[in-house]
């Protein structure tokens, strides 16, 4: 058969039958080869949809850690805040105190003159004022000053520790 396809080439035959093992084993090649790419290619796709499974899987899980980590970090906040506000308040409530205490200091100290000149500095100052009546008009000036300042140191200081508590919340220290 081999020399009936070939015989109008007029080579040997054992040319021909060497012509013949190189096509069979090329086909025998394709076809092989044929057969690994649809392996490889199933097993591709199969490998393919497991990655997207696990990655859909890992996404999941990570959105329900994160759901999980914000929820917490908004409980904490509130907590915070509640706690912030509850200090505040406290802070404020002694603030008004202390300047109620101070208003009636400096009533009782304007109603009696004794109180008022006890401390009330030198008796010839140098700037040729007229004593105590100078100190006291600047003490009562110098009040609003301090109070005002007393009500910023309490709200910076209150602005700082809610600012630390909501960091040491986010580092969860």
């Amino acid at each position: 058969m081999i020399a009936a396809l070939l015989g109008w080439t007029k080579l040997p035959q054992w040319a021909m039958e060497a012509i013949a093992i190189l096509i069979a084993v090329a086909a025998v090649s394709l076809g092989i080869l044929y057969w690994h790419h649809t392996i490889v290619v199933a097993t591709e796709a199969r490998d393919r949809a497991a990655m997207q499974a696990a990655s859909q899987a890992a996404q999941a899980a990570a959105q329900k850690q994160i759901d999980r980590l914000n929820a917490q970090h908004a409980t904490d906040v509130a907590k915070l805040k509640v706690d912030d506000e509850q200090r505040h308040e406290a802070d404020l409530a002694q603030h008004n105190s202390d300047l109620e205490r101070l208003h009636q200091f400096d009533a009782y100290r304007r109603a009696h003159e004794k109180v008022g000149s006890a401390s009330s500095g030198p008796a010839n100052p140098p700037n040729g004022g007229s004593g105590p009546t100078d100190f006291i008009s600047i003490l009562s000036r110098l009040e609003p000053v301090a109070s005002g300042l007393a009500d910023s140191t309490r709200q910076t200081a209150t602005a700082l520790t809610l600012c630390m508590q909501e960091r040491d919340s986010l580092t969860g220290k």
